[in-house]
């Protein structure tokens, strides 16, 4: 029996968080995400609105930052809809979390 394999896949509004980064930081930010493919469950769960979404943290030169994504088992992706800093982050994150389930 295979194990269950995910591949991450960033929103288009993820990617433009990314893109935001400089170079190092946007790597290191990739790989954090990455790394969810081999343990997807690693990151910690979301609760009310954002629920049942994760999120993970990894610091970057600019302070701590938080990736927020969804599993998506029908097609064995990780949907990553926001990379950002820790300041802000769940509003913006419940906005986005809303239109994803809309989209």
């Amino acid at each position: 029996m295979r194990e269950r394999r995910y591949i991450v896949v960033p929103s288009r509004l993820a990617e433009k968080d990314l893109g935001r980064l400089s170079a190092p930081d946007a790597d290191k930010a990739m790989r954090a995400l990455l790394a969810l493919e081999d343990e997807p469950l690693r990151g910690k769960p979301l609760k009310g609105a954002l629920a049942p979404a994760r999120r993970i943290d990894f610091g970057l030169s600019g302070g701590w930052y938080r990736a927020a994504y969804v599993l998506d088992a029908e097609t064995d992706s990780i949907v990553v809809f926001m990379v950002g800093p820790r300041g802000g982050f769940y509003e913006e994150a419940t906005r986005r979390r809303q239109a994803l389930r809309r989209g």
